[in-house]
């Protein structure tokens, strides 16, 4: 196993306002400073405490680099996530169930409405305990920006922390995560695989049957095309006879019904004589009335009565040979209803093979029809519960994946990176037990107004000077705070550190950059000389 490359990231980044360089005696000076403003809380003049030392640590943390992949865990191991997976064992039962049962169409179908009735993939949770890694989605969006600052840690003047979690231990829970992610990852695979299969069996039954239906229909169509060439000529024949039948019965009915209209036509004839005949006799009357001609009044009115008598004779006449027409005209249609259904029978006795035939061929295609439909509707469900499935373990393997960081080509195996803090640590006199305070990583200002606003008013500029860079990776300085107070091993370690590299032993640096930081205004002179006497009150001399 190759040896981990140590990287530093920079405490002090310029902030975009800024454009005068920031030195690192500046730097010391302007903690010294601030470590001095927390010592005092209301000012600088409290003697309740001294300051101990003032050191600059690197918090590591492990980069545990798989491919695409950079996992981060907390050195000090004083951080852990309980990392939610999940099994679903039913996904290898169905697969199984396919594979048994697809190559049969009955058992397939049965398999189909097995899971389309009680369709269930339950998702067990499982937590593995993941002691080191760090998963916060908002720390690691700030590391990933951060990570592109850092330089090697050789030669750098940063007091290196020992990691507590050891690389194996990393490496193993990383190893136990990429394993569970890709039996996961497997199985939906498998999932889509088989939505896959599913869908071309189906899509095989039916072509399958498509094919089926249509091998009928031909076959069919043979069978029905050499009955037409034997039944067709007999039909025919049928057809002619019945049209001569047709014939006959037109003619043998339209020569009665000839001699009927003559005879209704003679009748009618004499009815408008006769109807002119009492007019005319109607109109003498009056005259021979008018004229008092009695005798021949009275003959004319007999001959209307005549007349009248063999009128309503006639009229009766009429209306029978009417109901003759009619009688002959519905014995036609009913001798022809009666031809034609004799026909009909006959040409339907006659078809009947090629009847026979196409009832059988048409319940066949029927039979593919139905069949193909039943396979897609039990099919359909199935499918979509796949669907579903695979996008809700996408889902899952997204959140799985957020355990790290893409990896990045600079870093191609593990590091320990450190986060820079400066630790202050504070004896006093009635405790036994040192107080810490811990500066984070910070981006460093320009003096502004508001600065210098401050400063007209009393209050110390220098606050301004430094600003908190991230929220979520400065949580590690609280955990350091709390690591120094209770650990002693790590206590030990950081004191050991302090009596080399304390900024309290700096003493040519700590003056240049109390200058420089009074030269950029950030200083006053009483502030100054203030920090001096600070400094000389710890037993300290430049």
């Amino acid at each position: 196993m190759p040896v981990p490359e140590q990287i530093v990231l920079p405490f002090a980044v310029k902030s975009e306002s800024r454009k005068e360089p920031f030195s690192s005696e500046a730097e010391a000076a302007a903690i010294f400073t601030l470590s001095e403003l927390e010592r005092k809380n209301s000012g600088l003049n409290s003697k309740q405490e001294k300051s101990a030392y003032v050191l600059k640590v690197g918090y590591p943390l492990w980069l545990i680099v798989r491919d695409c992949s950079t996992y981060v865990f907390d050195g000090l191991n004083r951080t852990s996530h309980s990392w939610m997976y999940y099994e679903a064992q039913q996904t290898e039962f169905m697969i199984e169930d396919f594979e048994t049962n697809f190559r049969i169409r009955e058992k397939y179908v049965k398999f189909l409405v097995s899971y389309q009735d009680s369709f269930q993939q339950t998702l067990n949770s499982k937590e593995l305990s993941c002691e080191g890694l760090i998963a916060d989605s908002t720390f690691l969006g700030e590391l990933n920006s951060y990570r592109k600052e850092a330089t090697r840690a050789y030669g750098q003047s940063i007091g290196l922390l020992l990691p507590a979690l050891k690389e194996t231990e990393a490496m193993a829970i990383v190893s136990q995560i990429e394993s569970l992610q890709l039996i996961f990852r497997e199985k939906t695979e498998k999932l889509k695989e088989l939505t896959g299969l599913i869908s071309k069996t189906t899509k095989g039954y039916v072509e399958g049957f498509n094919f089926e239906s249509k091998a009928v229909t031909e076959e069919a169509e043979a069978k029905i095309k050499a009955q037409k060439e034997i039944i067709n000529p007999k039909v025919e024949k049928l057809s002619k006879e019945y049209k001569k039948q047709v014939e006959r019965l037109e003619k043998s009915i339209s020569k009665e019904k000839e001699l009927v209209e003559k005879q209704k036509s003679r009748i009618g004839k004499t009815l408008k004589e006769k109807e002119v005949n009492i007019m005319r006799y109607s109109k003498q009357v009056k005259v021979h009335a008018q004229k008092g001609n009695k005798r021949s009044e009275s003959s004319l009115k007999k001959k209307i009565k005549k007349e009248k008598q063999e009128l309503d004779e006639l009229q009766k006449q009429y209306k029978k040979v009417e109901k003759q027409l009619e009688a002959l005209a519905e014995q036609k249609a009913s001798e022809a209803t009666k031809l034609k259904r004799e026909f009909d029978e006959k040409v339907q006795v006659e078809r009947q093979p090629i009847v026979a035939l196409e009832v059988l061929r048409d319940e066949r295609k029927e039979f593919f029809k139905q069949e193909s439909l039943k396979l897609e509707e039990v099919t359909q469900p199935v499918l979509e519960e796949l669907d579903k499935l695979v996008v809700q373990r996408e889902k899952l393997l997204t959140g799985m994946e957020q355990l790290s960081v893409e990896s990045i080509p600079e870093l191609k195996n593990n590091a320990v990176m450190y986060v820079p803090f400066y630790i202050a640590a504070y004896d006093r006199s009635d405790l036994d037990a040192k107080r810490y305070f811990v500066f984070s990583p910070a981006l460093v200002s320009s003096l502004g107004f508001s600065s210098k606003l401050k400063g007209a008013l009393g209050m110390a500029k220098i606050k301004d000077l430094l600003n908190e860079r991230f929220k979520a990776v400065s949580s590690l300085g609280e955990k350091l705070r709390l690591e120094a107070a209770s650990n002693s091993e790590l206590k030990t370690q950081i004191e050991t550190l302090a009596q080399k590299n304390s900024i309290l032993y700096m003493k040519t640096p700590l003056k240049d950059g109390l200058c420089l930081l009074k030269e950029e205004g950030w200083l006053s002179e009483s502030d100054y000389q203030a920090v001096l006497t600070a400094f000389n009150a710890n037993e300290l001399t430049f």
